[in-house]
């Protein structure tokens, strides 16, 4: 289980906290659409869960154990983070996908039979694994990199906005990914601007608000129509803000 008790994150040149008294826990099986519009926090949050960043205050907890008793290393292993920025570090794409195996020295026997079940799961063709990134278009190049967090098979996976580059048919298939394999004990939290995906996966939604987390909803309980439609309005406002700079 993840919690968070009343966690800020405070910027020392910007006087308005960036992320405020949020409070929230995920619990086994959640998979959570974390949405919002660009600037709220989405981001932040999840690289807050990530321990990429420290709160200014309150706490957050994994496994009922405080953040700060906790080796950052082996949360990490356990809460993996995937960013929005594919990078695959000059490797073959079979090597980049097996990288944090080998980082967790797995058995090659094992790391094996785990990378091809997820190249399998993902459609990915036997020609595009032998390819480097420069080779792979820019979808081609989100797709493996969500490949390669997946394999990890960690207890929470974070994915900021994974659908950017992906085609109607990508996204359905990582949605139905992660409806299949994060129930039961795992966990999933998403950042994304997308409400038809995070329809399609999503068991909770939380929505976040100038850096305050608004709702914490069962997606059955979410309007959608006025959902979107709050979106969108803010979407408009926040462009309106930028004009008048």
């Amino acid at each position: 289980m993840l919690k968070l008790q009343q966690v800020s994150v405070k910027s020392p040149i910007i006087l308005k906290p960036l992320l405020l008294d949020i409070s929230a826990c995920v619990q086994p099986g959640d998979r959570i659409a974390l949405m919002g519009v660009a600037g709220s926090g989405k981001s932040l949050l999840l690289r807050l869960i990530n321990r990429l960043i420290s709160p200014c205050s309150g706490c957050l907890y994994f496994r009922e154990s405080n953040y700060q008793n906790i080796d950052p290393v082996w949360l990490r292993q356990k809460i993996t983070l995937v960013l929005p920025e594919p990078r695959l570090l000059g490797m073959r794409v079979s090597e980049a996908i097996a990288y944090p195996l080998r980082l967790r020295k797995m058995s090659e026997d094992e790391l094996t039979t785990r990378v091809n079940l997820w190249v399998e799961r993902l459609a990915i063709p036997p020609d595009i694994l032998a390819l480097t990134e420069v080779q792979l278009s820019s979808r081609k190049q989100q797709w493996i990199s969500l490949t390669r967090g997946l394999v990890i098979q960690p207890d929470i996976l974070l994915l900021d906005e994974p659908t950017a580059n992906l085609n109607p048919q990508q996204q359905q298939c990582l949605a139905q990914i992660l409806t299949d394999f994060y129930q039961g004990e795992n966990m999933a939290i998403v950042a994304t601007h997308n409400p038809d995906f995070a329809r399609q996966f999503a068991t909770r939604v939380w929505y976040l608000h100038q850096g305050e987390l608004v709702d914490d909803l069962p997606v059955e309980q979410v309007n959608w129509a006025e959902f979107t439609e709050v979106l969108q309005s803010q979407k408009t406002a926040v462009s309106q803000e930028w004009d008048n700079l």
